[in-house]
């Protein structure tokens, strides 16, 4: 055995340390073959194979006897063998290697059934239908989807405390928003401030919110959406994903809207891929690795999950994916290659466009839906009547939004917005996403 073992080694390297053409083969067959060690076993074993059957055939004493024999094995006793004994065990031996090759190869590379990933994907969404009626504590008497005021305990606050999406840059966003609380001041006869967003410190039940919102949004907006339904946010702003989560759990009546110049407002979801991909149409997703910014994301997230299924792929299973977190880190992933393909807002994307933080020639873009509401103002369910009309008729004067929003023409002023009308595309995804987790 010993030197039918060394000439098929050879043939792959060294003989004795079987370095050589084998650390060519591992490193140059990496790229294609996740599992190149196997595949040159495999091989070896062939051409080892090859040598003792050709022995065989030239009726080979040592190999006749049965015993497969080094270059230095004393001759044969004499005794009678089975003259295929030692080829059979082999090729059982064979057999029993190359299975075991096969079986280790199929069940690293296997994709679970029901991953860990998965699993949550899977919590997430269906704690996100729980989201999608009003809760029981309001009432709807007028049919326009939002909770009715209430009879008593309405609010009039001393202090209005606004906030626009929830960042954590509370200096930043006092200082951009200083014109319109300004305005806000003027037009109430109240002191107005900015909401500086703290880290999530409740347990749902002590403000009676659903459980599932806490694990659906960004810790931001959990956050923002537990001080509107307590009281301490007055005014604020939720991005188009978030707008339904907010309706139904904490009151949010959605008023406004930045707008261009004509009034209209809305954006569309984008699917982008490296400019230099081999990815052209959203069907050639299958298999590759795909950004979403979150749950709580409408065009970055759910709209982007939903798209996908009705076009047969379920993630884990057809695609890998992510969550960035943000459509800002999303469009930077794309442009340096780092995943094949991402689902952002495109307003959001001609935003990066113009600040240079990406370049055209960076993306391409293989699929646009039809357009979404982007991110809603509005005001909690419970204020008084006459403070409510106050803060719409601020909204309606105010003038200075292209200062606020510099590097975003499409925002330049506030325009009215119908919930139940201007959000149906968003509940209509919302409704399709439990889809997604169905085989």
């Amino acid at each position: 055995m010993g030197s039918d073992f060394r000439k098929a080694l050879t043939k792959y390297g060294d003989a004795e340390t079987g370095s050589g053409l084998v650390d060519s083969f591992r490193s140059a067959s990496r790229s294609v073959d996740p599992h190149p060690e196997f595949t040159l076993l495999l091989l070896f074993c062939r051409d080892y194979f090859s040598i003792i059957s050709l022995r065989i055939t030239r009726f080979d004493p040592f190999a006749r006897s049965g015993i497969l024999m080094s270059d230095h094995t004393p001759a044969s006793s004499g005794k009678k063998t089975n003259p295929l004994g030692g080829p059979v065990l082999f090729v059982i031996l064979l057999l029993l290697v190359a299975g075991g090759v096969l079986g280790y190869v199929y069940y690293t590379n296997r994709t679970p059934e029901d991953p860990e990933g998965m699993m949550g994907f899977r919590a997430g969404v269906e704690q996100q239908q729980a989201l999608m009626k009003l809760r029981e504590v309001y009432s709807d008497l007028d049919g326009d989807l939002l909770a009715d005021r209430p009879a008593d305990n309405l609010l009039n606050p001393e202090v209005l405390v606004f906030s626009e999406i929830a960042t954590a840059d509370f200096d930043k966003d006092e200082t951009k928003w200083k014109p319109f609380l300004d305005h806000l001041a003027k037009a109430t006869g109240k002191q107005v401030k900015m909401w500086r967003n703290q880290p999530l410190k409740i347990d749902p039940g002590e403000k009676d919110l659903p459980a599932g919102l806490l694990t659906r949004t960004a810790p931001g907006t959990q956050e923002q959406m537990r001080a509107l339904a307590a009281g301490e946010l007055h005014i604020t702003a939720f991005n188009t994903g978030a707008v339904t989560a907010a309706v139904n759990t904490t009151g949010f009546h959605p008023a406004y809207c930045p707008a261009g110049t004509d009034g209209k407002h809305g954006y569309e979801m984008e699917v982008i891929v490296p400019a230099s991909s081999g990815v052209q149409k959203p069907e050639d997703l299958r298999g590759k690795k795909v950004a979403f910014v979150s749950m709580s994301s409408n065009s970055g997230g759910r709209a982007g999950l939903v798209y996908l299924k009705s076009l047969g792929m379920t993630p884990v299973k057809d695609y890998a994916f992510l969550f960035t977190g943000t459509h800002y880190a999303s469009i930077q992933a794309v442009a340096a290659g780092r995943v094949d393909a991402a689902f952002v807002a495109n307003d959001l994307l001609r935003s990066e466009i113009e600040k240079g933080k990406v370049k055209p020639e960076q993306y391409r873009t293989i699929h646009k839906s039809d357009p979404f509401p982007p991110l809603c103002f509005g005001i909690g369910h419970n204020l008084d009547p006459a403070l409510a009309d106050k803060i719409r008729q601020a909204f309606d004067s105010f003038t200075q939004l292209p200062a606020i929003y510099v590097n975003s023409p499409s925002r330049v002023k506030f325009v009215k917005v119908d919930y139940k009308k201007d959000w149906a595309f968003v509940r209509e995804v919302d409704e399709k996403l439990k889809e997604v987790i169905e085989p």
